[in-house]
């Protein structure tokens, strides 16, 4: 399967996907930038917040953590040009990578989890998100998959932001 096929797929389709999905190596994540593509949304909510972004995994001590990273909103097929605000890459929603356990939804537990709630401040509505995240093909880094839902207590709450990952650059440690 490709990024194609996974643009092309209704959310549906995306969560049988990822309920099949297959185990993430997280050495295969550490020290790169992922390119990501949002999938499933509408396309006027699209305009309204970002089509490409970039999720970076780096190693610290003995835990990943990571961030997203805006980039310019170009073709698909265009490079993943960061976006500077006085210089800086635009980083944003930091994350702790863990695997999954018995809280992630049953069907969604194949893989790793990027987890906001440690780096959020207590006010900051992204401790409550997390995103499952599974390989497509089975063992390859080359498209990942993920969901994002809401965990508020006991409650699991879908979201309908699906999102793909590809390889990109290293990063330094």
């Amino acid at each position: 399967m490709t990024l194609d096929d996974l643009l092309a797929l209704d959310r549906s389709a995306l969560d049988a996907l990822l309920t099949a999905g297959h185990p993430v190596s997280t050495d295969a994540l550490v020290n790169r930038e992922f390119h990501g593509v949002s999938l499933g949304l509408p396309r006027f909510v699209e305009r309204l917040t970002w089509k490409k972004f970039k999720k970076v995994f780096v190693q610290r001590d003995d835990a990943i953590h990571g961030y997203n990273e805006a980039v310019e909103q170009n073709a698909l097929d265009a490079p993943w040009i960061s976006v500077r605000k006085r210089g800086e890459p635009v980083r944003y929603w930091h994350f702790h990578l863990r695997p999954c356990d018995e809280r992630v939804p049953t069907a969604w537990n194949r893989g790793l989890l990027i987890d906001y709630a440690p780096p959020a401040k207590p006010w900051d509505v992204m401790r409550f998100m997390r995103d499952p995240l599974v390989a497509v093909n089975p063992g390859s880094a080359d498209l990942l998959l993920g969901v994002s839902y809401a965990e508020l207590g006991p409650l699991r709450i879908p979201t309908p932001t699906w999102f793909a990952l590809v390889p990109g650059d290293p990063v330094a440690a």
